[in-house]
């Protein structure tokens, strides 16, 4: 799972949640699309939510992309999206669209800095409680706590990242990529001193 595999990925048909919101499940024929890279990601900030409520349990965790692996990994995938959303643009969207239109209209989870020296960011979204909750480790593989907010600043993650399903919202759309595990090493002398340990099962 250190490569994202796009040659068996489905769109399921468009439904619309309780409170209006537009959504279409991705998937392989045989399960989930999970996604776990061979290097950690850098955590430049805090998760948080847009509008800054400290008693929401769905929150946006920002991923710096160090490795230019993953990047391409990511890239690969908005690639895919784009085409397969062309491909499909009558069944998903009820009408035909053009590579340019999808293109327009597709909002990807990467954001390329402008500023110089600073790598791409990945948004995913990470849940607090319920039963789709984050479930952390440390580098030993043993349960821990999710941390507080302020405490993923700065940390380095081993993630398991979950493509869950696609949003569609007015002539906006794009992917909402879950972490659902996350190992968590909070300095460099932790990282490269402790065995590797892989927690995820």
């Amino acid at each position: 799972m250190a490569n994202i595999n796009t040659s068996t990925l489905i769109i399921d048909e468009v439904f619309a949640t309780k409170s209006g919101c537009k959504m279409a499940r991705i998937h392989h024929d045989i399960g989930d699309c999970v996604y776990i890279p061979d290097t950690n990601f850098r955590v430049p900030f805090a998760p948080s939510t847009f509008d800054k409520n400290p008693n929401a349990t769905r929150l946006n965790l920002q991923l710096s992309m160090d490795s230019a692996a993953v990047a391409y990994q990511l890239q690969e995938f908005d690639k895919w999206a784009i085409r397969y959303l062309t491909e499909h643009s009558h069944r998903i969207f009820k009408k035909t669209m053009t590579n340019e239109q999808v293109l327009a209209g597709y909002t990807s989870c990467v954001k390329t800095s402008t500023r110089d020296g600073f790598a791409p960011l990945l948004k995913v979204k990470m849940d607090t409680d319920g039963s789709n909750a984050v479930s952390c480790w440390d580098v030993m593989g043993r349960d821990i706590p999710i941390p507080k907010s302020e405490d993923w600043k700065g940390s380095h993650i081993k993630a398991k990242l979950h493509f869950s399903h696609m949003w569609i919202m007015g002539g906006q759309f794009g992917v909402v990529i879950r972490l659902t595990d996350a190992k968590i090493m909070p300095d460099v002398d932790e990282m490269t001193s402790a065995p590797h340990v892989n927690p995820f099962r």
